[in-house]
């Protein structure tokens, strides 16, 4: 086994994203990069240099028809899309794993092992209240008790919260806790009319644009070029607020995840 620094997890998670991108120009599919991977395409051309993730969203229908195919056409391979409908992940969103890899992930209970990955979610359609992001948030807090390592908090009193609320809050069935988000994002199907975003997890009420905000353009990633909202200005807006100004030093943190290169040929 081999540790994976930043680099190398960049590295992977690359050729991750590019195999989801030419997948879905293959087969027709819809998808945007979003979040920290839109942010560090539009502001450094790449990743932000101390972020260790790439997130990307796709409409639902391409969403669906990205799990109804990807799996079948790359049994043989190495890249994996997983999920809680089959157990190979316990999110309620798909990712696109290296099986290669091992990824654990702190204040995560350590039985739930991944690969290292990229976050595929979905968007859907949002009414005129924000009734499916309260129903969200709700049942996102129970599901994090489910999956959240009792021995580990952010200060020694959240992790003593953590111990002694765990068992009266977690639920018996992680995956069944995942399907929950899952089916209260997908309650109402995109409207060309109305309002779109990701409710499933993301930024809550800051996700709602209309749905004409889903027209696409490319920009350059890593020296590559990958989807993105042709109004990206107004999404990182929404989610970020003044989007190019850097945060403060003590805020530029990777994800708490380690990594490691499990295959028998070692990571160059």
């Amino acid at each position: 086994m081999q540790a994976l620094d930043l680099d190398k997890v960049k590295r992977v998670e690359l050729e991750l994203l590019t195999t989801f991108h030419e997948y879905c120009e293959e087969n027709g599919l819809n998808y945007f990069m979003c979040y920290g991977t839109l942010l560090g395409a539009v502001r450094h051309q790449g990743f932000i240099p101390w972020d260790d993730d790439i997130d990307v969203a796709m409409p639902r229908n391409d969403y669906e028809k990205l799990y109804a195919s990807f799996p079948a056409d790359h049994q043989d391979s190495h890249i994996k899309l997983v999920s809680y409908r089959d157990k190979t992940s316990i999110y309620p969103f798909f990712k696109l794993i290296d099986t290669r890899t091992e990824v654990r992930e702190d204040f995560v209970d350590p039985q739930y092992i991944s690969g290292v990955w990229i976050d595929i979610f979905p968007i859907d359609g949002i009414p005129a209240n924000n009734r499916p992001f309260k129903a969200n948030r709700r049942a996102k807090r129970k599901y994090n008790f489910t999956v959240g390592d009792t021995s580990k908090g952010t200060t020694p009193f959240r992790a003593l919260v953590k111990r002694v609320l765990t068992p009266l809050l977690a639920a018996p069935d992680i995956y069944l806790e995942a399907a929950r988000l899952d089916e209260l994002a997908a309650t109402i199907p995109p409207d060309p009319n109305g309002d779109v975003g990701v409710i499933v997890w993301g930024e809550g009420e800051r996700e709602r644009m209309p749905y004409a905000s889903l027209n696409t353009t490319k920009l350059p990633f890593e020296g590559r070029e990958f989807y993105a909202l042709a109004n990206y200005e107004d999404y990182l807006t929404r989610i970020y607020g003044d989007y190019l100004e850097l945060p403060p030093a003590e805020d530029r943190k990777p994800h708490a995840m380690h990594a490691i290169w499990v295959a028998e040929e070692l990571y160059e």
